[in-house]
């Protein structure tokens, strides 16, 4: 009578080759199919905000968009660009928009364009999407002046995403997980066309999205 036998060390090594093999064929399109699915939904969240963001403006009868600290007129450029997150005054009193959506790209660390590491808890308000104004930037920490900034930034975005053709930029920090736009030290409009990992802030705009 012949007795059933397992697998031998060699079979067992060969199915286990195989099961890795198919895994580094697979994993790589899941994660890409990852990514993109957290590309689409900070659009959609950020085209959500804007929309809020113009019904907050409509009904004070103001071009003023909402803000971290109050509104945008209210503060020195300098704050509105470095410190600038949609505000709580979305959801409440008045609910524009029923959830305040945190940046998919913001959780946990993420770099500020320089270096910086920074990293803030659940629910910390930092990880909403940043919010700024046409306004330049020429706080103590950037290297723009008004005239560069209107000679040489404005119209680099402009090309790129239209940005300043508007009164308010929404931005995520993108896939790399870096600030690449607030506050403009080097300012890099992500496009997915550069592959779907790749440097740049995702960004919307009155007038739209920009890629």
């Amino acid at each position: 009578m012949r007795l059933n036998q397992g697998f031998t060390l060699i079979e067992l090594l060969i199915v286990i080759a195989i099961i890795l093999i198919l895994i580094s064929i697979a994993l790589p399109n899941f994660l890409e199919a990852q990514l993109r699915a957290k590309v689409t939904k900070a659009m959609g969240e950020m085209k959500s905000l804007s929309i809020a963001v113009e019904a907050y403006a409509s009904d004070r009868s103001s071009s003023n968009r909402p803000y971290l600290f109050g509104e945008f007129v209210q503060d020195r450029p300098m704050y509105r660009w470095t410190y600038g997150y949609a505000p709580d005054s979305l959801t409440t009193p008045v609910a524009y928009i029923k959830i305040h959506p945190e940046d998919p790209f913001n959780h946990g660390e993420f770099s500020i364009y320089g270096g910086q590491q920074l990293n803030y808890p659940a629910g910390h308000l930092h990880r909403h999407y940043r919010i700024a104004p046409r306004t330049p930037y020429t706080g103590f920490n950037s290297a723009w002046t008004e005239d560069s900034w209107r000679t040489y930034l404005w119209p680099m975005m402009t090309k790129q995403w239209g940005a300043f053709q508007s009164n308010y930029i929404l931005v995520s920090v993108g896939p790399d997980k870096v600030e690449d736009i607030i506050p403009a030290y080097h300012p890099l409009v992500y496009s997915p066309t550069n592959g779907t990992k790749s440097l740049g802030d995702i960004g919307i705009h009155s007038g739209g999205i920009g890629r």
